[in-house]
């Protein structure tokens, strides 16, 4: 069976409070009817009943409906409340207990209502409050006649009865709808994530595709007048750098991308060789599942980082386990070091880590790894640890 909608938990819950009403009437007009016969007097009194009812009912109807409280809705709420007070207090001075039980079931959909429609934080107290002010109305009234369990305990048992029914259907339904506002919440969530993490892996990819192509067009930029055939043929490179970014933004578009540690680490080294940098790795390790095309990604991420921000002349990138751990380490001297290629690079602070190495931590976290980085002397080192496999 599936479980059921918001919407017919609503419409259940409105159905049987609606219905409630006129039962509760009924239950009444028989009381009256058993205690004055079926007379003037009690199609009176039935007729100045149903109208408080009524308007409880349509106090119940709002609160379930979620509608705002209205200046009219609060007089309709004091004057059912005052009609209800003085019924419980004539039944319980001047008529009978069968009046009593009438005039109690009506001031309990009062109470109920009035409740209901009280600002947020405020329902219990007022609901209290109402039940408590029937109470004293019928001690008082009743006291003088002498039998306490006639003319008292129904007012005391009777509201709070069913102010308990109708309170406990309308929790409920609050309840689930509260419930179907946080699955809307996660939903969105989980959509606003899955856009961060399609933002990162394209950051990724065109990150380092045109940090590269900046560098080799740069590269062909210098021996162009001189050494043609290398120009020429370091611009077919760039060309099929461009390629492969499209390539690779097409696969995350699709989904379908994978990044390959071993390649990564491969590229790192031809990208950082070309570069006039002098690249050591150091692999001991296997990575598979999960964690492989995280370490990948933390290649790539301080790779590009290198490039574009730091002076460095030597990088060390090191991939090893210990005691059931992976590291990822890659280590450079490029920290206050006037090297590179181009005289106008960016001389960021190694330590200042931008928003890649931030998301690449936080997905690491997500995974149960750590992902830090950290200035020594001259050096500046990105370490990245996982479970092995």
């Amino acid at each position: 069976m599936s479980a059921p909608s918001l919407t017919g938990l609503r419409w259940f819950t409105q159905v049987t409070l609606v219905s409630g009403v006129p039962l509760l009437w009924v239950f009444a007009v028989v009381m009256l009817g058993v205690s004055h016969g079926w007379g003037p007097l009690t199609f009176a009194l039935a007729a100045g009943g149903g109208a408080v009812a009524g308007l409880a009912g349509l106090l119940l109807v709002r609160a379930v409906l979620g509608a705002a409280v209205t200046s009219g809705e609060r007089m309709a709420t004091g004057v059912a409340g005052v009609m209800a007070l003085a019924g419980v207090g004539a039944a319980a001075g001047w008529a009978s207990t069968n009046d009593l039980l009438a005039a109690g079931g009506i001031a309990g959909l009062v109470c109920s209502g009035a409740g209901l429609r009280a600002r947020e934080g405020r329902r219990l107290p007022a609901t209290v409050l109402a039940l408590v002010a029937v109470a004293a109305v019928a001690a008082a009234a009743g006291a003088p006649r002498g039998d306490f369990f006639s003319f008292v305990l129904p007012a005391l048992i009777l509201p709070p009865a069913i102010c308990l029914v109708v309170v406990a259907q309308t929790w409920t339904y609050e309840v689930a709808r509260r419930l179907e506002s946080a699955r809307s919440v996660a939903g969105e969530l989980a959509v606003a994530e899955e856009r961060v993490r399609f933002a990162a892996d394209l950051h990724d990819i065109q990150g380092h595709h045109l940090q590269v192509i900046a560098l080799k067009s740069e590269l062909a930029a210098r021996l162009g007048p001189s050494r043609t055939g290398e120009a020429t043929a370091l611009m077919r490179e760039v060309r099929q750098l461009a390629h492969d970014a499209l390539a690779d933004t097409k696969a995350v578009v699709g989904g379908y991308r994978r990044v390959s540690l071993r390649t990564e680490l491969a590229n790192a080294g031809k990208v950082l060789t070309a570069a006039g940098v002098l690249a050591e790795t150091h692999v001991t390790a296997t990575v598979a599942g999960t964690a492989e095309p995280l370490l990948g990604l933390v290649v790539r991420e301080a790779t590009t980082n290198i490039l574009r921000h730091s002076t460095a002349s030597a990088v060390r990138l090191s991939l090893t386990t210990s005691d059931g751990t992976t590291f990822l380490t890659v280590t450079n001297d490029g920290v206050d070091r006037p090297h590179g290629l181009s005289g106008d690079a960016a001389r960021q602070a190694p330590g200042e880590a931008g928003s890649g190495l931030r998301v690449l931590a936080e997905r690491l976290e997500q995974v149960g790894g750590r992902l830090s980085w950290k200035n020594t002397g001259d050096r500046f080192t990105v370490t990245a640890t996982l479970a092995a496999a």
